[in-house]
């Protein structure tokens, strides 16, 4: 750790018991600018993602195709496929590294000190930052897909026995029901903090991608519940959050669970976030 760096709030995670971090999210929020800068950066990150995807969706739906269409029904088809390919790599390529930026300024703003926006595009500061930040994102939403992807596929299979109709499809929508919320839950489990690896990275850049979440799962490894029981205690803002279309989830959940997640991750670490002027500098 770096002794020229500012020490926030050095509060300790009461380990099973998520009031105290609670507590001291609401004192950091409390601060003025923290929540809004946290608000701010949330937008500006949906803001790039959704307009760089709507400019290629519009762009494509601004040039005449029907001729086309009529001639050659194939090309087209060829065509909107390719569409999608260059939908997936900006999401790849440009979301994702900005992803990377947004997990990082929220991480440093929960710490009660408001870093500059240009954290957001930190990935974009150089091809070894960007490269690493790829990485890192790719292996991250990899392990997050699986456990949603066994869900997703219960949730699938018990809404088609459902459709069947009858006793014996009615009992294996249940049975496919039940799998779908207990490989939810266990996924959530098994995801408990993975974002810990962004926190390592923030405080250790000259650590690779593999020691991080080596070390992530190693400082885990006891901690999965505690921190699984705290996520928990957000769902119903969360469900507020998407009743509300989103809204209380940007100006109150997001930042919430960020300085709940930080307060948290500093206990099981034992290492706080340089202030946001360190990071930067230190990724120039």
């Amino acid at each position: 750790m770096n002794p020229d760096t500012k020490t926030p709030l050095p509060i300790r995670y009461a380990g099973g018991h998520s009031r105290s971090v609670k507590k001291s999210a609401a004192d950091i929020l409390s601060r003025p600018g923290i929540r809004m800068s946290m608000i701010l950066a949330t937008l500006l990150f949906i803001s790039v993602w959704i307009g760089t995807l709507y400019l290629v969706e519009n762009t494509w739906l601004a040039l005449d195709w029907s001729g086309l269409y009529e001639s050659s029904p194939l090309l087209y088809s060829a065509l909107d496929i390719l569409l999608y390919l260059v939908d997936g790599l900006i999401v790849i390529f440009l979301c994702i590294p900005l992803a990377y930026g947004w997990f990082r300024f929220m991480y440093l703003a929960a710490g009660g000190v408001t870093p500059p926006y240009s954290v957001l595009f930190t990935a974009f500061g150089n091809q070894t930052i960007y490269l690493r930040s790829l990485a890192l994102m790719l292996r991250l939403l990899l392990r997050c897909a699986i456990p949603l992807l066994i869900f997703a596929a219960a949730a699938v299979i018990a809404f088609l026995f459902f459709t069947l109709g009858g006793v014996f499809g009615i009992f294996l929508m249940v049975i496919f029901s039940v799998l779908a919320a207990v490989a939810l839950l266990l996924g959530t489990l098994y995801n408990a903090g993975v974002t810990l690896v962004i926190f390592l990275d923030i405080n250790h850049p000259d650590l690779s991608v593999k020691t991080l979440f080596a070390q992530a799962k190693q400082l885990l490894e006891k901690k999965k519940a505690e921190l699984w029981l705290m996520e928990l205690t957000l769902i119903p803002w969360l469900l507020l959050g998407l009743v509300t279309i989103g809204t209380v989830l940007i100006f109150h959940t997001i930042p919430l669970y960020f300085i709940s997640l930080q307060r948290a991750l500093c206990g099981i670490t034992g290492e706080i976030l340089p202030v946001a002027e360190t990071v930067t500098k230190s990724t120039t």
